[in-house]
């Protein structure tokens, strides 16, 4: 009795781990064990939360909201960080890693006005641009740049060998006075004078002691005005290039958005936005090229299947250029009034004497004929 007593008062595992001090009974060393469990148990989510690439204070600062400036907890004087201001310190992040590979080269001016992916495609665009030409001549950068814009091969190539034939030229080598003659002879041609009053001028200048410099100058402004000349060629045609670039998008954007307002295409034929974003696409996006000229789906298969072809201009005759389906219309409901007959004869067919509710055969035809008369709008 004595012992089931002990027993009862005494944890016999808690007296066989008792190192002094203040004894704990049973359901105070059980709570105490319980409490060294959570410890533990919560030291271990800690510890996986570090391992984490976000902690849970990021996550809590990460507003879905860019317009929200709400306080995070009780603490008013400071506000969490907005999702835009988190993607700009990426955005900023990935630009030194860019730049830092080479991927970017840009001014500081540049930089300072990039807020987002869109804008750094653009930096990456303009770096491949400056250096696509980074190893040729400044004569190649040149016959690139003339071309590109359209300047024609020929004036191109004319006008530069005179600036480099004048770019050989020493001045000392102008005391020949044909040089001299011949270099005096271009100048006035340049400068708008017809031949006759350039030759005349040109044997006044040699027949002056003063022919020498007269030479050295003409040489200087020959230079110059075959400089502008070029230069305002290529502006021109940059210009022009430009301006039809421009008329372009104009075109597409006007059809565009005259896509997207539009509900039917064709009376009683609606679309939704998707199929309007398909049609766009068909339109603008090129699938194949021919030589210089880009091709849309249809224009690529208008090119290359002769079935297509045929079908789009016959489709285009029986609907007088898209513009009455009346005859396709009638076509179509000529076609359907036939399978309807179809049908209905397979009903009659296949129909017993007297249905299960005791309704006859003559009325069910009856029916038939009554549905088969219907005009459907």
């Amino acid at each position: 009795m004595i012992m089931e007593d002990q027993e009862m008062l005494f944890d016999l595992k808690a007296l066989a781990e008792y190192e002094g001090g203040e004894f704990e009974t049973q359901s105070s060393n059980s709570s105490k064990k319980d409490e060294d469990k959570d410890d533990k148990s919560a030291k271990g989510s800690e510890d996986s939360k570090e391992a984490l690439l976000f902690d849970e204070k990021f996550l809590a600062e990460f507003d879905e909201s860019e317009e929200s400036d709400e306080p995070q907890g009780g603490d008013s004087t400071q506000k969490a960080p907005r999702t835009k201001d988190i993607k700009s310190d990426l955005v900023k992040t990935l630009i030194k890693d860019l730049i830092k590979e080479g991927i970017i080269e840009a001014e500081d001016t540049e930089l300072e006005s990039v807020q987002s992916y869109d804008d750094i495609a653009k930096l990456v665009a303009g770096t491949i641009k400056r250096n696509e030409l980074k190893d040729l001549t400044d004569t190649q950068k040149d016959y690139l740049t003339a071309l590109r814009n359209g300047v024609p091969v020929e004036e191109f190539t004319a006008i530069k060998a005179d600036i480099d034939y004048i770019n050989t030229l020493d001045d000392s080598s102008l005391k020949d006075i044909n040089l001299a003659r011949n270099l005096i002879f271009h100048d006035f041609i340049q400068q708008g004078m017809d031949e006759e009053k350039a030759n005349m001028l040109s044997d006044l200048a040699v027949s002056s002691p003063q022919y020498y410099n007269v030479a050295v100058r003409a040489k200087q402004t020959l230079k110059k005005a075959l400089t502008e000349e070029l230069e305002t060629k290529v502006k021109a045609k940059e210009t022009e290039r430009l301006v039809k670039e421009q008329a372009v998008q104009k075109e597409i954007d006007m059809i565009t958005n005259k896509i997207k307002e539009t509900n039917e295409f064709f009376d009683g034929v609606k679309v939704n936005s998707q199929t309007k974003e398909k049609v766009v696409k068909s339109l603008f996006q090129p699938v194949s090229k021919k030589g210089d000229q880009l091709l849309n789906e249809v224009m690529e298969k208008y090119s290359s299947d002769a079935d297509y072809k045929m079908k789009l201009h016959m489709l285009h005759v029986i609907t007088n250029g898209f513009t009455d389906f009346t005859k396709l219309q009638q076509k179509l409901e000529t076609k359907v009034s036939k399978d309807f007959d179809k049908k209905l004869e397979e009903v009659r067919f296949k129909a017993g004497t007297t249905s299960g509710n005791g309704t006859t055969l003559e009325t069910k035809h009856n029916t038939l004929d009554r549905l088969k008369n219907l005009k459907f709008s």
